[in-house]
């Protein structure tokens, strides 16, 4: 039997059907850089997380005594490393993450340019069991990488493993989209309402789950979120929330104001948590 013709039940737990097929496919992750190449999330995300890390100690240390130990950065989800290879200059050991085999090679081949000590692992952020408890120095899961687990009991299992793996004081750094910014589109509100409905009656579906078609497949899955909601499961996970931006409908900076209706229809967060 062919991975690609795994069947429902067989699939990874938090893996939907469409995500399964996007790991498979590989001019998805051949591809991936030059589709995303003018996104503007994609320089802004790297710029939050390089703030980050130039008030982490551990990567403060590094920077003053090259002698330090080396930190250890993960990238959940990590795609092509797209980031990694931003991050690189920081001189961290870089841990490439992801399902996705096709993703890991495009991966590989940048990494290897750099000095920086790498690994690419192919792993299921549910089961993380391989790394090794407090481990781990930052956590990074950008892009909504994290919307793409599939289920509330899956996505708080991945928290419980990121809390575990994540050294005392260290950071998970995180993107996801916001479920209230689809007031903004047309019809908008009746697919909140839709949703919301569905999982009433359908135990497979969450308010805030969305299938749609990306690239040519069919039933891409992605899950949008309330910020109260997510601060609630980070906190369930053992994670204390240190930091939360709020992003434009487009994703290309912060909102303006901070007011309550601009967080309310924010394209989407940030959010920084500490163990």
């Amino acid at each position: 039997m062919l991975d690609s013709d795994r069947p429902e039940w067989q699939l990874p737990e938090g893996v939907s059907r469409g995500t399964w097929d996007y790991f498979g496919l590989k001019s998805i992750a051949t591809d991936y850089d030059n589709y995303f190449q003018d996104h503007p999330l994609l320089k802004l995300d790297v710029q939050w997380v390089q703030e980050r890390l130039q008030r982490n100690s551990a990567f403060g240390n590094l920077a003053t005594n090259p002698n330090a130990p080396r930190p250890i950065l993960a990238d959940l989800g990590c795609g092509t490393a797209r980031a990694l290879t931003a991050l690189a200059p920081t001189g961290a050991h870089l841990l490439a993450i992801d399902m996705s085999q096709n993703m890991l090679e495009e991966a590989a081949a940048k990494l290897k340019q750099f000095e920086n000590p790498y690994h690419c692992l192919r792993m299921n952020l549910v089961h993380m069991e391989g790394l090794r408890d407090q481990s781990i120095d930052v956590a990074i899961c950008l892009f909504s990488s994290f919307g793409m687990i599939k289920g509330g009991e899956y996505r708080q299992r991945a928290l419980r493993e990121i809390q575990r793996v994540l050294k005392p004081g260290g950071e998970f750094l995180l993107h996801v989209h916001n479920i209230w910014s689809s007031l903004r589109d047309p019809g908008g509100l009746r697919w909140l309402a839709a949703s919301y409905f569905r999982a009433w009656y359908d135990r497979h579906w969450e308010w805030g789950d969305r299938i749609y078609v990306y690239r040519g497949l069919p039933k891409m899955f992605l899950h949008s979120f309330s910020i109260g909601r997510l601060k609630k499961d980070l906190q369930q996970a053992g994670l204390t929330v240190d930091e939360v931006r709020y992003l434009n409908i487009q994703s290309a900076d912060y909102i303006r104001k901070n007011t309550a209706t601009e967080r309310l229809l924010a394209g989407g967060f940030f959010i920084a948590a500490k163990k």
